[in-house]
């Protein structure tokens, strides 16, 4: 028998499952955890005593906060992609949860 939340979640999911997702909303709400990992690759170039050791130019500079940036993006869009797939499976296992029970 499945749960009041499980009825919730398969009447929403079935709303959003048609939805095709704007890039967008595959950044959105994931982009701070990305930033979280580009300032990490910034923390660790620029105050683990790099710029003491090397001259850095400002095109360095540029291109690690491009790198950054990048980073931060690519991690907020396969957040976002391991999420709908992650929802899109515990959808169809209830359904089969579902279908199992009409059959029992």
């Amino acid at each position: 028998m499945l749960t009041p939340q499980e009825e919730d979640f398969l009447l929403y999911w079935e709303k959003m499952r048609t939805l095709t997702p704007k890039w967008r909303y595959r950044l959105g709400p994931n982009l701070m955890i990305g930033l979280m990992f580009g300032l990490l690759m910034i923390t660790y170039f620029l105050v683990d005593g790099w710029r003491d050791r090397a001259l850095v130019t400002h095109a360095d500079l540029v291109l690690i906060i491009a790198g950054a940036l990048m980073i931060a993006v690519f991690v907020a869009i396969l957040r976002s992609v391991m999420q709908w797939e992650k929802n899109e499976q515990r959808y169809t296992i209830l359904q089969l949860k579902k279908k199992m029970q009409t059959f029992s």
